[in-house]
């Protein structure tokens, strides 16, 4: 992330992909709801406009659409605070 911000108008432009599970072990299990949606703050509140996140797990619900739901308002702090 702060690699693009470095860049004018980049964090506007760019679409920031989390990945839902952990690739990195042998298991690949589900990162956690409240992790994904954290991220997905944490990404907001530093200007960045776009992001999504892989697999979208519906069958399982994973992750839980109504733990991520409130990260993908478009009604959101601060811009209406």
């Amino acid at each position: 992330m702060q690699a693009v911000a470095r860049h004018p108008g980049a964090l506007k432009k760019t679409i920031f992909e989390l990945q839902a599970r952990d690739w990195n072990r042998r298991q690949q299990n589900a990162i956690p709801d409240q992790q994904l949606a954290d991220w997905m703050r944490l990404l907001r509140l530093n200007g960045v406009k776009n992001y999504g996140y892989y697999p979208d797990d519906f069958i399982n619900n994973q992750p839980d659409i109504s733990r991520i739901r409130p990260q993908f308002s478009s009604w959101w702090y601060p811009d209406h605070d």
